[in-house]
């Protein structure tokens, strides 16, 4: 007889009693035990993998959901400063750069009056500066979007002496065109 199997009555007497029942399964009398303990870690198993699942799963799509409101925050606030950040000097470019962030029919409003929209801009000298003070989105539903935007510009012209600050307060409505978020309204509220 080995020494572990000599230790064994010692080790046995010295656990307690619910112990004594495990050991004793261990030992071999007991199948039944070790077939409860191995479903039960399986069964344990299982439902550790469906947790980690289901909250991977859900992680997944609160990321989601906040990448596309920060993408439909990010396209309605370029489009408000730039249609309130725009100079005799760079007028064109800052104008195709509005255009680009459009669609539907702001778009086809900003294209129609481009060229007197520009020659007003050069004629008096126009340079405004925006500032965005607040922007929040009211809704989003699958490919179309809401936001509410306060804007602060700064206009200079020939015709003023001094600088006006303007407040614009704006409701701008987006939509998803081919995961690029595009402006097709901006009215005032």
């Amino acid at each position: 007889m080995d020494d572990v199997s000599a230790s064994a009555p010692k080790l046995q007497a010295s656990l307690s009693p619910r112990l004594r029942k495990v050991y004793r399964g261990h030992r071999g009398g007991g199948r039944l035990g070790m077939r409860v303990l191995t479903i039960g870690l399986a069964v344990l198993a299982v439902a550790l993998a469906a947790a980690t699942g289901w909250l991977t799963w859900e992680l997944h799509g609160e990321s989601a959901a906040s990448a596309q409101r920060t993408a439909v925050l990010t396209a309605a606030r370029q489009e408000a400063l730039g249609l309130t950040t725009l100079s005799r000097q760079t007028g064109a470019r800052d104008y195709q750069t509005v255009l680009a962030g459009s669609a539907g029919s702001l778009k086809q409003q900003l294209s129609q009056g481009r060229a007197d929209f520009l020659k007003t801009l050069s004629s008096a000298d126009v340079a405004s500066a925006g500032t965005i003070l607040d922007a929040g989105i009211v809704s989003v539903h699958g490919g179309t979007a809401t936001v509410l935007l306060n804007v602060q510009a700064t206009v200079r012209n020939k015709q003023a002496s001094k600088p006006e600050t303007r407040l614009y307060h704006w409701q701008a409505a987006l939509v998803d065109s081919g995961g690029r978020w595009l402006v097709t309204s901006m009215e005032f509220v």
